[in-house]
C-alpha cells in the first residue's frame, strides 16, 4: 500500500515540476539577438498527437541549419514535455520560444497547413499540393546524433536483419490487417523463424561471431524482449554488415522508423506490396526493395534475395541510398517543405492519423 502511495506522489510531483518548468518557458524571454539567416516557426498548437514528429520535423530543420521557434504556450509546452520522445525538442537547448520579430524573413508553418490525416490518399492535381513528411529514424537516434557515425562497408553479409521488438500485446494488433492488408509482425515471425534459413542469435557475441564467420545467406530475427537489446549507437554499425533488411511494420501501421535507418545505410528492403505502396513515392520491386505479397510469399522472396548475384545487390543499394537521399534526407524534406510550393504537409501523428484512416474507412462501409 505505502509503494503504491508513493508511487502516486512521485507521480504528481513530476507533474508539478513539468508544470513548473513548462511556466518558466512561457515567461523566458528571447535572449537571442540574433537569428541564422534561416528561420522556421513551428505555429503548430496540438503537439500532442504529433508527439515524436514534432520535435522530429524541428530536427529536420535544425540539421540544415535553420533556427527553430515555437509557439508561446503553456499547453503545448507542458504536452510536448511529458509526451516522452516530443520532450527531444527541449532538451536540445536551441529551441526558440514565440513569433520571431517582424525584421526576421521566415518560413510559418501552423494548423491551417499541417494535418494529421497521413493516410489520405493523394492523387492527381494534389500531388503537386501536398506533402507527406517522411517519419525519420528514431528520435533518440536524432537526440543523440548517432546518424552522424554512418559508415559503410564495402563487404556485407548476404543475410536478412532485423533488430526490435516482438512484444505480442503492442505487434499483435490488428489495425495493420484491417486497415492496410499487411501482416503483423508477430505473425510474420511466427511463420518464418522455423525454416532453414533463419538463424538464431541470443546474444551480442552471438551477432558478432555471426557476422566475423563464413556462415551466411541467413536470416536473422533480434527479439529485444527475450534475446537482447542492441545498444542505440550500434544499430547503424550493425546494420551497415548487412544487404537485406526485412521491413517488419509498426504497432498499428505498417510504416516504422527502422526501415528509414536500414535504408539509410544501404540495406535493400523486403517489404510488404502494400507496405511499400505507403511511401511517397512507392518503392519498386527490384529496383530499390523486394516486394511480397502478402505472408505465405515471404519465404520464397527471402531465398530470392539470398541468391542474388554481387552485382546485382551492389546496383540496389545505390538505389536504395538514391532513394534515400532524394526522399528522406533532413536537406530534401526541408527544401520540400521551404521551396516546394506545398499548400498542406501531413506530419505523422501515429494512433491519431490510424484512428482518422479508421473513421474514414468506417464510413465508407456504412454509407
Amino acid at each position: 500500500m505505502k509503494s503504491r502511495t508513493l508511487i502516486i506522489l512521485n507521480r504528481k510531483l513530476w507533474k508539478f515540476i513539468q508544470s513548473a518548468i513548462s511556466l518558466f518557458f512561457i515567461f523566458k524571454p528571447e535572449f537571442h539577438k540574433k537569428s541564422s539567416k534561416k528561420v522556421v516557426y513551428l505555429n503548430i498548437n496540438n503537439g500532442l498527437i504529433y508527439h515524436r514528429y514534432y520535435y522530429i520535423l524541428a530536427k529536420y530543420f535544425w540539421n540544415e541549419g535553420y533556427d527553430v521557434y515555437i509557439k508561446r504556450s503553456f499547453k503545448l509546452f507542458y504536452r510536448l514535455r511529458t509526451g516522452g520522445d516530443s520532450s527531444f525538442i527541449f532538451k536540445e537547448n536551441k529551441l526558440r520560444i514565440g513569433r520571431p520579430s517582424k525584421a526576421i524573413n521566415y518560413v510559418e508553418l501552423n494548423d491551417d497547413m499541417v494535418d494529421p490525416d497521413y493516410f489520405r490518399s493523394i492523387n492527381g492535381s494534389d500531388v503537386v499540393l501536398q506533402y507527406k513528411i517522411p517519419i525519420g529514424f528514431h528520435p533518440y537516434l536524432y537526440f543523440n546524433n548517432y546518424y552522424n557515425s554512418i559508415f559503410f562497408k564495402k563487404v556485407r553479409k548476404n543475410s536478412v536483419f532485423f533488430s526490435g521488438s516482438f512484444y505480442p500485446p503492442a505487434y499483435s494488433k490488428k489495425f495493420n490487417e484491417l486497415l492496410f492488408e499487411v501482416a503483423n509482425r508477430i505473425d510474420i515471425k511466427n511463420k518464418i523463424d522455423k525454416h532453414s534459413f533463419f538463424f538464431s542469435v541470443k546474444s551480442e557475441s552471438d551477432l558478432d561471431d555471426f557476422i566475423s564467420s563464413n556462415n551466411d545467406n541467413k536470416l536473422i530475427l533480434i527479439d529485444r524482449n527475450l534475446d537482447f537489446c542492441i545498444d542505440p549507437s550500434n544499430i547503424f554499425e550493425y546494420l551497415g554488415n548487412f544487404n537485406f533488411f526485412l521491413a517488419l511494420p509498426g504497432e498499428v501501421m505498417p510504416l516504422c522508423h527502422n526501415l528509414i535507418e536500414a535504408m539509410a545505410m544501404g540495406c535493400i528492403p523486403i517489404i510488404d506490396l502494400n507496405y511499400a505502396q505507403l511511401l511517397s513515392p512507392p518503392l519498386e520491386n527490384g529496383v530499390n526493395c523486394i516486394i511480397f505479397n502478402g505472408i505465405l510469399d515471404l519465404q520464397s522472396k527471402i531465398e530470392e534475395a539470398i541468391s542474388l548475384i554481387n552485382e546485382d545487390v551492389l546496383e540496389m543499394r545505390g538505389n536504395v541510398l538514391s532513394y534515400y537521399e532524394l526522399y528522406f534526407s533532413s536537406k530534401r524534406i526541408v527544401e520540400n517543405i521551404v521551396l516546394g510550393n506545398y499548400q498542406k504537409f501531413f506530419l505523422m501523428a501515429e494512433y491519431e492519423s490510424v484512428n482518422i484512416l479508421e473513421h474514414r474507412v468506417h464510413n465508407h462501409l456504412e454509407a
